[in-house]
């Protein structure tokens, strides 16, 4: 039970953190604030208990387009004294650790927030006191869209580990809900991307083939829209009607071209060569096919 709470309470920090630097001044530094969330978590035999959060979460106000953002959290989770018992008295449990995958969303896209809980001993003695286990995490991810973007928590699933006391251990699960998922829990402002846009590219390929040697060689070239040469890795697949027969990975030199030999070229029939530029930091992929025969 602790468990979920605790991972449940991690994801809802990160996001409470993440909100309150959106609202203070914009600014491309990191920014720390201090956050208190809660959450109601279903583990073994209990359910709807309330777990709280309070961490010191570290995000940037303002993110550029395409370029890596980073958000992290590290705090505590408490549970109630009841959720403590239970877990020490009927599931005997010593220590907890384990980890949780956070149903996050920065905006539209999907939030990649995972929470880190430490081994930590479960106190037992009948003194009413909480379940305390820290809690800590972060995400690193690239904003896609230009403009505010909130983030939202609608819950988590956590897989812990526990220490039993005859020394065995238990894998438990929890799930966690948070008490308002559609509340706005972080803002970031994100501008528009100033990287240069990738410019179009044209690739060119020729084969031969070789009946003595039974090998067909392919030459390929590639230059971007002002037809200049292009650097990068280039894809041979060699087919022979449907069937792929070979393949080949080819880098292009400084002039934009590049050759590949495929070898052991025996059945007769028609052959087909398609060459695939994968593409770089300045140029979008492009494609070319070219054709021999066998006879």
């Amino acid at each position: 039970m602790r468990t979920n709470i605790f991972r449940r309470a991690v994801v809802a920090g990160a996001s409470a953190a993440v909100a309150l630097v959106g609202l203070g001044t914009v600014t491309s530094t990191a920014q720390a604030a201090d956050v208190s969330l809660k959450f109601n978590c279903s583990v073994s035999i209990l359910t709807g208990e309330e777990f709280g959060f309070d961490a010191a979460v570290e995000v940037p106000a303002t993110a550029e387009q395409g370029k890596p953002l980073t958000l992290s959290f590290d705090g505590t989770v408490s549970a109630s004294n009841t959720v403590r018992q239970s877990a020490y008295y009927i599931l005997n449990a010593r220590a907890l650790s384990g980890t949780a995958d956070i149903d996050a969303k920065f905006g539209g896209q999907d939030l990649p927030l995972v929470a880190q809980v430490a081994r930590t001993e479960v106190p037992g003695g009948t003194e009413v006191q909480p379940l305390v286990l820290p809690a800590k995490g972060s995400a690193t991810f690239t904003p896609t869209a230009v403009g505010t973007q909130t983030v939202t928590i609608a819950g988590f699933k956590a897989n812990l580990k526990s220490e039993k006391s005859d020394g065995t251990t238990a894998d438990v699960e929890a799930t966690c809900v948070a008490k308002d998922a559609a509340a706005a829990v972080a803002t970031v402002e994100v501008t528009k991307s100033t990287a240069p846009a990738k410019v179009a590219t044209k690739a060119t390929a020729k084969a031969s083939y070789a009946k003595k040697a039974k090998k067909a060689t392919v030459n390929v070239k590639v230059v971007n829209n002002k037809k200049k040469a292009v650097q990068g890795k280039v894809k041979l697949t060699l087919k022979k009607g449907k069937k792929v027969v070979g393949k080949r990975t080819v880098t292009l030199s400084k002039k934009g071209v590049a050759k590949g030999v495929f070898t052991k070229v025996k059945a007769k029939g028609k052959y087909t060569v398609i060459a695939e530029f994968q593409g770089n930091k300045t140029a979008k992929k492009s494609k070319a096919t070219a054709k021999f025969t066998v006879k």
